[in-house]
């Protein structure tokens, strides 16, 4: 469950640390430089936690539309299908977009999303200024979503890893030593590594 006051009744997977650290970040570091982009939404707990340190940002930028949400919002058909019924709450139906849409509506100006396989897209070509990828889905996919995002990142954005420590995960070290000339990792919280772009990929 949540662990601010504005999420508590939001289900999710994210610990309390990283609810903090993407509310926080979105609040008090965020300069409007790049988009927020989330892979990864399930049922809205971490898109909260970015849409409402994004309002309450005191900067004076453009705040509509600035959070791409990318998931395809329906239950996965393997050995997660428990974990994901259990937490969202559903015991029956594939799809959860209402239950993503009821839970992420107080935030829907701040919104953009985007429904579907995040690997199918192609981004805007806007400059991104916080990832937020939290999608254990397998090599392929996160090697597609570093080519089609990572190039995206601003100077000084951020690049956040959930599930960065799961045996599921195995493969993130591998693919983020590629980038290791322009992604640094600074951080660890919780099952996150957070990692910051040092330049633009030429």
């Amino acid at each position: 469950m949540g662990a601010l006051d504005f999420n508590r009744a939001i289900p999710g997977m994210i610990e309390p640390g990283e609810q903090e650290f993407l509310f926080e970040l979105a609040r008090e570091t965020y300069t409007g430089a790049g988009e927020i982009v989330e892979i990864g939404a399930l049922a809205g707990l971490s898109t909260s936690c970015l849409a409402e340190g994004l309002r309450q940002n005191a900067l004076d930028i453009n705040k509509r539309g600035r959070v791409h949400v990318y998931d395809n919002f329906t239950i996965p058909k393997n050995d997660l299908e428990t974990v994901y019924r259990n937490t969202i709450g559903l015991a029956d139906g594939w799809d959860f977009r209402n239950v993503f849409d009821f839970h992420a509506a107080p935030w829907r100006s701040h919104l953009i999303v985007h429904p579907g396989d995040a690997a199918l897209e192609k981004w805007t070509g806007l400059p991104i200024e916080i990832l937020f990828v939290d999608c254990a889905i397998g090599e392929d996919f996160h090697r597609t979503i570093a080519k089609e995002f990572y190039p995206w990142l601003t100077p000084n954005g951020f690049l956040i890893h959930q599930d960065w420590f799961y045996e599921r995960s195995g493969y993130l070290p591998s693919i983020m030593r590629e980038f290791c000339d322009r992604l640094a990792p600074i951080w660890t919280i919780g099952t996150s590594k957070v990692f910051m772009c040092l330049r633009k990929q030429q």
